[in-house]
């Protein structure tokens, strides 16, 4: 067992999630860059096996409003808004036109952009288990020699 007091080992481990925090920050950018969206990378370990797995989402294009007035028009013109004094138009047909205009459509108003695709990582029980008896063996921290 090692001979550091708690707080030793608190302090210890406080740096060591930070240096790790500073060194998966690069590679989860590294992997934005170099992955396809929709890809799926597996991570293996001839001794214990599948370690776990990285993917990078594909996501779907991310809409909004950016001219009320076009789009209220042009709901106008499919009828599925009225003109009072204002156009008015009910939320369903607002929905349905982003959704639309998410799919590919053109709509006057609405503004279309690709969406952030999200870096997912999985880790199998035994990759944890094997990371902690690694990390324990360290003389700084859990006694190793």
């Amino acid at each position: 067992m090692s001979d550091l007091t708690p707080q030793e080992i608190v302090v210890a481990c406080a740096a060591v999630r930070k240096a790790i925090t500073g060194m998966d920050k690069s590679a989860r950018a590294a992997l934005v860059d170099d992955m396809g969206q929709g890809d799926r990378r597996t991570v293996r370990d001839t001794a214990n096996g599948k370690l776990g797995s990285v993917s990078l989402s594909d996501p779907k294009d991310v809409v909004e409003v950016d001219d009320e007035d076009s789009l209220l028009k042009w709901l106008l013109m499919e009828g599925k808004a009225e003109e009072v004094t204002r156009i008015e138009a009910p939320d369903w047909a607002i929905k349905d036109a982003l959704e639309a205009a998410r799919n590919g459509a053109d709509i006057p108003g609405v503004l279309r952009k690709p969406g952030n695709p999200t870096l997912s990582v999985r880790v199998e029980p035994h990759a944890v288990e094997l990371a902690a008896s690694i990390i324990s063996s360290l003389p700084q921290i859990g006694g190793g020699q």
